[in-house]
């Protein structure tokens, strides 16, 4: 923050924060410590202070490059390995699990929810989201009806990001108390 805040930064956090979005930051995908690292030298040290500060202060960004290998006209030609991207050469998994791992800690859902109860509604018809007849059970129906704030219509939202070692955004939603 220190070198970062008096450059940029202040448009985040100064006294009248800004919209910021960082566009096509990366680092390279042939190991470890283009991710990762306590070397000023490596990649990996420069990747982790930007994206710890992009963490920190939930700043918008997009990752240069997803593709796994280059497109016509670039440098290398076509189909060549592209040492930044996200995805592997097949383009049907990670090209190095860490650096996913990295960019998915600092996905969020794109909107304000946070945990706690809500009414749930459907936009297009105004109707809340409750559950029929007041079932507790495993398994009630679910159906939408005029909002009464009755504990039917009231929802428990859990925000369960990377628990149990999961990497994927995951929301628990239940109306049982």
């Amino acid at each position: 923050e220190n070198i970062i805040n008096p450059k940029w930064g202040y448009l985040i956090t100064g006294s009248n924060p800004q919209p910021f979005w960082i566009g096509e930051f990366g680092t390279c995908n042939s190991a470890d410590t283009c991710v990762s690292s306590t070397n000023n030298t490596d990649l990996g040290y420069w990747f982790g202070l930007i994206t710890t500060y992009l963490r920190a202060h939930n700043v918008d960004w997009s990752y240069w490059a997803i593709n796994g290998t280059t497109e016509t006209g670039h440098g290398g030609g076509f189909g060549t390995v592209e040492s930044y991207g996200v995805l592997n050469t097949s383009w049907n998994g990670s090209a190095l699990a860490s650096l996913t791992s990295a960019l998915q800690t600092l996905m969020n859902c794109g909107c304000d929810i946070q945990t706690g109860n809500w009414e749930i509604a459907n936009v297009n018809s105004g109707l809340a989201m409750e559950v029929y007849n007041w079932s507790r059970s495993n398994g009630g129906a679910v159906d939408q009806w005029t909002y009464d704030g009755g504990a039917n219509q009231r929802w428990n939202i859990t925000y369960l990001w990377g628990q149990n070692g999961g990497t994927n955004q995951q929301w628990l939603l239940g109306n049982k108390e």
